[in-house]
């Protein structure tokens, strides 16, 4: 009775064993990602410009991932935002553009009571990855109201084949710039904006 008991022991440990291995591995999979050599960044907010981005189907993809590179993808993904007394830019100037380029994370979500929704953890990158490592902290607050917060991020302008966004430690979104794709959910290019 003893040897079955041990057996059937040993047999559950080397199952949960079995199951765990993966999870490990995934969870090394992301810390590998977040490796490489620190980007130098600044952060831009939904307060830096009179602008809000712009309605996605934020049912079908929750988040709303940017590299923004140009002007006109930066309008493809804002719209200004008129204000009686209002005296911020719309928008950033499109010499920003020539040296650096604009990574966004977006959400809709109630009403934040403060501006620490989004906190950016690293930002790193080797030969062919960029990666964005963030912390979201989800209003609890109920509102009669929805709003379209986002975390923007400015580095230097460099290529890369793919971007890699890790929200609370875990991998949100990528985006494969090597195949065109600068926003997730695709945003459409406005034909008559510079850029």
């Amino acid at each position: 009775m003893i040897k079955r008991r041990a057996i059937f022991g040993a047999g559950v440990f080397g199952v949960i064993a079995f199951l765990a291995v993966p999870l490990l591995w995934a969870a090394g999979a992301a810390e590998k990602q977040a490796e490489g050599k620190a980007v130098q960044y600044r952060t831009v907010g939904a307060e830096d410009f009179q602008s809000f981005i712009k309605n996605w189907d934020d049912k079908k993809q929750p988040v709303l991932y940017a590299l923004i590179q140009t002007p006109a993808q930066w309008h493809a993904i804002f719209q200004p935002a008129a204000v009686m007394g209002g005296n911020r830019p719309f928008g950033p100037d499109k010499k920003e553009f020539e040296k650096n380029q604009l990574l966004v994370t977006a959400r809709v979500m109630f009403p934040p009571d403060t501006n620490k929704v989004f906190q950016v953890e690293k930002v790193s990158a080797n030969d062919e990855e960029l990666v964005l490592s963030y912390r979201f902290d989800e209003p609890k607050t109920p509102k009669s109201y929805t709003v379209k917060n986002y975390l923007g991020v400015w580095l230097p302008k460099r290529t890369f084949k793919r971007v890699i966004f890790i929200e609370n430690g875990k991998r949100s979104g990528v985006l494969d710039v090597s195949e065109g794709q600068w926003s997730l959910p695709a945003m459409n290019l406005m034909p008559n904006k510079p850029g």
